[in-house]
């Protein structure tokens, strides 16, 4: 290829914010915590923001865009809607899913604010509900984004479920320099791609890489780690949101109900014991962590180390997160004890048990080469990649990111690793990275926690990967349970996986399949759709902060 001189790589952070049941607000910024509230199901956009609403394929958008820039909202949906065509050429979808997608001033300002926390961020997205389905090979419960439970066959057609109002939510950085297709790219600016950022997040908001295994340094520990946890009891009411955004990151130190289960993304991560202490197997699923680690705090809350929330302190947390009568009556009825987080993390950390893998699982997902998704670890899935897409799923293993030290809030375990080139390039600490070629990223350059410098477009042609996503990264969604474009048949788990019915509310059946035409062009400008209140009989099982957040960490050279 011609020799490029400086091009500017973006770090993205993809933050897999988890911390609680109440799944669907999400404040999501980098800061310590990490268990963010920033997603919420029900959106509430009622004199705020229009929506303006149009389908592609089976995306159903309700976008929400007001910048005062000629023409700045129709090239960023056209740039949504190219990212709804790019994963419809890979995947198919028995119904329709639901999104809303706005594009987000950081601290509300009118113009950008270098001092706004968010300011840095490029873009965010998440599923924003999951329910509990019991896997029948292991016993174990993993937490299924909804947008994925409607695509099979696991809920029956004619069961009654409470469904969200969307399936996925995103935002964009409207101060971004975007570049839009028909656009002149410089390769010496700081242009990103929205259509490539909107395929990436999009890809998250289907489930793709949504991890909460290892994504907690309890009080910014550089050497422990713990999963995430639930900060609103089971079954509680999600609240409606507004938009505009508003990016608040610290409720998840309120309170602390239980560390989450794994999800299903998480069934097939699989991970190395060297360093663990007692270890028998050299690789175990990473459900085990999670596992040891939820036991260990139910010992020490039976022997008295963590001991419930005070009155006062319950009262505080339920003032911070509890934000309708409704939601303060739950909190304050429930038979599920609730306890202080910090509590809970300095009984951990003092246990020489828990602290042990704690620190074990830091080492683990901060060492390259530690963390795999093989599709071949649940054999009834590793049969359907094969099957459907005519791989060995040996031949789909990815590495997850674990090659960050100190650990990278949102890119480890969320993101395909970096190549080992620029690994060596980013630890030299010899000014810009230099990497031999754009070739060293390969086809699966879409889900590395980096956006590189050009588009998406031409990296698809470049990497020999025409639609951009990775086949690989088609057959990790095939795992999780979607269905490949090319497939004559649907993806069917009904044999194998159920769900968990005690704790999914019930509402109204899925119907049988349905197909859209597509209407890929928007509605007319301010057109709206009609907005679905929750009722008060509306308890979901949600779980708070399953959230991919893009940020630009900052410019760093790389010399071609």
């Amino acid at each position: 290829m011609r020799p490029i001189s400086t091009l500017s790589l973006y770090i993205l952070l993809a933050l897999l914010c988890i911390s609680q049941q109440q799944h669907d607000a999400v404040s999501a910024t980098p800061a310590s915590g990490f268990a963010h509230s920033f997603v919420r199901a029900q959106v509430d956009a009622t004199n705020q923001t229009k929506l303006t609403t149009f389908n592609v394929g089976q995306f159903v958008i309700d976008f929400a865009c007001e910048s005062a820039k000629p023409g700045f909202c129709d090239q960023a949906s056209g740039a949504i809607r190219r990212a709804c065509r790019r994963i419809q050429t890979q995947l198919k979808f028995k119904r329709p899913i639901k999104a809303v997608v706005a594009m987000f001033r950081p601290c509300g300002a009118s113009q950008p604010d270098p001092k706004c926390p968010h300011s840095r961020f490029v873009g965010v997205a998440s599923p924003t509900h999951f329910y509990p389905v019991k896997h029948k090979d292991d016993g174990l419960v993993y937490e299924y984004p909804t947008v994925l439970l409607r695509q099979t066959d696991i809920v029956p057609d004619d069961a009654s479920v409470a469904w969200p109002q969307y399936d996925i939510m995103a935002a964009f950085n409207e101060f971004v320099d975007y570049w839009f297709q028909g656009e002149q790219w410089s390769p010496m600016g700081d242009m990103i791609d929205l259509e490539y950022v909107a395929t990436h997040e999009l890809l998250h908001g289907l489930g793709w890489g949504v991890s909460g295994a290892a994504n907690n340094p309890p009080n910014n520990s550089t050497s422990l780690i713990l999963p995430a946890h639930e900060t609103s009891p089971r079954g509680t009411v999600p609240e409606p949101i507004k938009l505009p955004l508003d990016l608040d990151e610290s409720k998840s130190d309120a309170r602390f109900y239980s560390f989450i289960r794994p999800t299903i993304f998480d069934r097939f991560h699989v991970m190395s014991t060297a360093g663990w202490p007692n270890a028998t197997r050299s690789a175990v699923p990473i459900s085990e962590f999670i596992s040891k680690i939820q036991t260990a705090a139910t010992r020490l809350i039976a022997s008295g180390a963590i001991k419930p929330m005070s009155a006062a302190d319950a009262q505080a947390a339920s003032a911070r997160l509890d934000q309708t009568p409704e939601h303060k009556a739950i909190a304050a009825n429930t038979t599920q004890v609730a306890f202080n987080p910090k509590d809970v993390y300095s009984a951990m950390e003092s246990d020489p048990e828990a602290r042990s893998i704690m620190a074990a699982m830091y080492k683990t997902v901060t060492t390259a080469d530690s963390v795999r998704f093989d599709a071949g670890s649940w054999a009834p899935a590793g049969a359907q990649v094969h099957s459907l897409l005519g791989l060995p799923p040996s031949s789909t293993r990815l590495l997850m990111e674990t090659s960050h030290d100190p650990f990278a809030k949102g890119s480890t375990l969320g993101h395909i690793q970096y190549p080992a080139e620029l690994q060596r390039a980013l630890k030299s600490g010899s000014g810009a990275p230099r990497i031999s070629s754009m070739q060293i990223f390969g086809s699966e350059f879409l889900m590395i926690s980096s956006v590189l410098p050009s588009t998406l477009e031409s990296l698809s042609m470049q990497l020999g990967v025409r639609s951009g996503i990775g086949p690989k990264t088609v057959a990790a969604l095939v795992a999780t349970g979607y269905t490949p474009a090319s497939s004559k048949e649907w993806v069917s788990r009904k044999d194998v996986a159920e769900l968990v019915r005690a704790e999914v509310p019930l509402g109204s059946p899925l119907g049988a399949p349905l197909t859209l035409p597509d209407n890929g062009d928007p509605a007319s400008p301010g057109s709206r759709r009609p907005e679905q209140r929750p009722s008060s009989n509306d308890a979901r099982r949600v779980v708070s902060g399953w959230v991919a957040v893009l940020g630009v960490l900052g410019s760093m050279a790389l010399v071609v």
